[in-house]
């Protein structure tokens, strides 16, 4: 089974959408409110370590899932330590990273963050950086550090979005937290 952690800031919207092909499939989900002074990065510190399945993914709040995209992945489990895939992004179109290169990925993001699925034991090996930008492809660095079974699957099994919603306004601020509780609670009931 996999554990699917999403830190969830500014996307509360998206979050039923986010989840509804996740649900369908074999992974428990964990959704965490991530702000902006504490970070994904410090939520993922704090989720991981708890983890206790064999597998986990970060999977980011505004992204959408295929409806089978860890059984495609699972049939790279028993050999593999990292799986990672293509996504679609910008209105349908494919982005397909090709093979894991390490010192390509030290200088560029050219892995779509939620696209990867990593054995647990090895994740909790490394810790995620708090301020930094570009977190998501430093933490996969660290991990590369530890195993170099990576499969690269180029089927695209996520629809990659950007950024969307954000405000400095109090008001939606607190429509957002109330949609996140919402949310959350929906999910834990089904």
């Amino acid at each position: 089974m996999i554990r699917v952690l999403i830190p969830c800031y500014r996307h509360e919207n998206f979050l039923p959408e986010a989840t509804a092909a996740l649900q369908k499939q074999d992974c428990k989900i964990t959704i965490a409110s991530d702000y902006p002074r504490i970070g994904k990065g410090f939520r993922l510190n704090k989720f991981v370590p708890e983890v206790q399945e064999e597998w986990l993914t970060a999977h980011d709040a505004d992204d959408i899932s295929t409806e089978n995209r860890f059984e495609v992945c699972s049939k790279y489990f028993d050999d593999h330590d990292v799986i990672y895939h293509g996504a679609y992004v910008k209105c349908g179109e494919v982005y397909r990273p090709g093979g894991w290169d390490r010192y390509r990925y030290q200088k560029e993001s050219y892995i779509v963050a939620s696209s990867v699925i990593v054995r647990t034991a090895i994740a909790q090996k490394v810790k995620w950086r708090i301020s930094d930008y570009g977190q998501d492809w430093l933490w996969l660095n660290e991990i590369s550090k530890h195993t170099n079974r990576f499969a690269y699957i180029p089927e695209p099994l996520i629809y990659y979005r950007k950024e969307f919603g954000y405000t400095k306004k109090l008001k939606f601020k607190r429509i957002r937290r109330f949609m996140l509780r919402r949310e959350i609670a929906k999910i834990h009931a089904s």
